[in-house]
C-alpha cells in the first residue's frame, strides 16, 4: 500500500497527527520502534512542564517566549495552539473524557509520589490544581498482592513529606489468583480483563473495608477497559 504521509515515532503528537490527516482523507503510516510513551503513560500528557530546572505554570505563554532555536518556536506558537485545542476534542470522539487546559498546567501525582506539571489528564486520575495545597486528608493506599506495577511506598513516602497521613493495603481475590502464577502477568491490562461483572463488586467490598476511616482512596488503574 502506498502511502501519502509516513510518520515517523508513535508519540500523541504523532499519534493524533495521523488521526486528523486520516480523518481528512489521507492515507498515513505511523511507524515506530517499539512501544512509545504512550503504552506506559500514567494517564497524563505533557505540553510545557518545567523550563530551567522550574515548574511552569502557563505553557503556551512561556512557549511564546522560548527561544528561536527550540523545536517549539521552528513550529511556531500558532501551530501549537492549533493542535492543542484540536486533541481533547479528539480524545472525547473516542469516548476518554479528559481535563485540564493549555492555559494553565494542574499536577499529577507520579508513581514515586511526586508531583509534576501536566496539561491533560484521563478523568478519574489523581490530580491536583497545586501540590502545595493538597486536599485529600488520610490517604489510603490500597494494591492488589503481587501487581508490579505500582509503588505504595513510594507514593506514600512523598504524600508524608507533603504533609498527609497515609496507610498502605493491599488484597486479593480468588479471580487475581490465577493470574499470580507468572508475574508478568500481573500487569494493569491483564488485571483489568479479570475486574468485570460481579468482580468489581467484590473489589469495591474489599476497597471499603480497607479504607476504614480514610477521607482519599489511591490505587491503581486496573479497573475498566
Amino acid at each position: 500500500m502506498k502511502y501519502d504521509i509516513v510518520i515517523i515515532g508513535g508519540g500523541l503528537s504523532g499519534l493524533v497527527s495521523g488521526i486528523l490527516l486520516t480523518k481528512a482523507g489521507r492515507k498515513v503510516a505511523i511507524v515506530s520502534s517499539g512501544h512509545s510513551a504512550l503504552h506506559f503513560s500514567s494517564g497524563s500528557f505533557g505540553l510545557f512542564g518545567q523550563r530551567d530546572g522550574n515548574f511552569v505554570e502557563h505553557p503556551l505563554e512561556a512557549i511564546a517566549k522560548l527561544p528561536a532555536s527550540h523545536p517549539y518556536s521552528k513550529v511556531g506558537i500558532d501551530a501549537i495552539t492549533d493542535y492543542v485545542k484540536r486533541v481533547k476534542p479528539l480524545f472525547a470522539e473516542a469516548g476518554i473524557n479528559t481535563h485540564g487546559s493549555e492555559e494553565r498546567n494542574h499536577y499529577r501525582l507520579t508513581p514515586i509520589g511526586v508531583f509534576k506539571p501536566a496539561w491533560l489528564t484521563i478523568d478519574d486520575y489523581a490530580t491536583v490544581g497545586k501540590p502545595d495545597n493538597l486536599p485529600w486528608g488520610k490517604v489510603a493506599i490500597i494494591n492488589f498482592n503481587g501487581y508490579i506495577d505500582f509503588y505504595p511506598s513510594f507514593i506514600a513516602k512523598g504524600l508524608e513529606e507533603a504533609g498527609l497521613s497515609c496507610s498502605l493495603k493491599s488484597f486479593t481475590l480468588p479471580e487475581l489468583e490465577t493470574l499470580r502464577k507468572s508475574s508478568t502477568e500481573m500487569r494493569a491490562a491483564n488485571i483489568a480483563r479479570v475486574i468485570v461483572g460481579d468482580v468489581i463488586g467484590d473489589v469495591a467490598r474489599e476497597v471499603n473495608r480497607l479504607a476504614g476511616d480514610a477521607d482519599t482512596v489511591l490505587m491503581p488503574a486496573v479497573i475498566g477497559l
